[in-house]
């Protein structure tokens, strides 16, 4: 869990990227549970069929 991305070769320069997401995620955790925001959006163009569904799903069942 501990080990560093960067040992890992066969993964290129991506293990830069994967070492600062490791070392940011548990601050970003902490800012998910905090309640500050009421919902995570994580990419507004690609989500946007799920949401729809979502939202439609939610509407049928009476939970909005």
């Amino acid at each position: 869990v501990d080990d560093d991305w960067t040992d890992a070769f066969e993964l290129g320069l991506l293990t830069r990227v994967f070492n600062q997401d490791v070392y940011n995620l548990p601050k970003v955790q902490e800012g998910l549970e905090s309640g500050a925001i009421d919902e995570v959006v994580f990419a507004r163009y690609q989500e946007t069929k799920i949401r729809c569904i979502q939202n439609e799903l939610m509407r049928w069942i009476g939970a909005e």
